[in-house]
């Protein structure tokens, strides 16, 4: 999995009465309210747990060796314009004889008319495969809503997200650092549980090597 500037913001106008509307959508959306800086949700970011899908937990056949789920994901996002973010996502695959191989998927992740910067939509893949994701396969590209925002750390980043969808049947939970502490580990699942998130299903890929 895998994001723009800050000043991504819609206009709003029109008075009390819309304003009073976009509050109450936010608050059906979302059990917390903030506003994310997309300056610090940028760069590389670890795939520290995942719910299972049929992109990263499938196998593949690659020069006639079978490999596994993906693990040591990660997610680098560059802001490319006031509106768009450059994600590239990486993760391991290991074979049966213990080899292992990278794999690397790009896309692009525009945002989705939010004025506080946490419902994205993202397309992968050429310009075409991106084409028709957002033409017909997932009418925009796929959901990539922030539930979950940690502190800025000292790099002036955020320190943790968790990720899911308008239905909230997925879970990507990324963290700056490879692995994480237990305290942070219950932090992260406290306000997962929170916002509805399937926190049970979820399986941690992060390994040394």
């Amino acid at each position: 999995m895998q994001v723009l500037r800050k000043s991504l913001m819609a206009y709003v106008g029109g008075g009390a009465v819309l304003i009073a509307f976009v509050t109450a959508a936010m608050a059906d959306d979302f059990t917390t309210s903030f506003q994310v800086d997309l300056d610090q949700y940028a760069g590389l970011w670890y795939d520290t747990a995942r719910t299972p899908n049929r992109f990263q937990d499938n196998t593949i056949t690659k020069e006639g060796k079978d490999y596994g789920a993906c693990f040591n994901s990660t997610a680098n996002y560059t802001v490319s314009s006031s509106s768009s973010i450059d994600v590239l996502n990486r993760c391991q695959r290991r074979a049966g004889d213990g080899s292992v191989t990278e794999e690397t998927i790009t896309g692009i992740a525009l945002a989705d008319n939010d004025p506080q910067n946490r419902k994205l939509k993202i397309a992968f893949g050429s310009s075409v495969a991106r084409f028709f994701q957002r033409a017909f396969a997932s009418r925009g590209g796929f959901d990539y809503w922030i539930y979950c925002l940690g502190p800025v750390n000292g790099d002036n980043l955020y320190d943790w997200a968790v990720v899911s969808g308008a239905d909230k049947t997925f879970i990507f939970v990324l963290t700056r650092d490879q692995f994480i502490t237990d305290d942070l580990k219950q932090e992260i699942l406290t306000c997962s549980q929170k916002e509805g998130l399937p926190v049970g299903e979820l399986i941690y890929t992060q390994e040394k090597l």
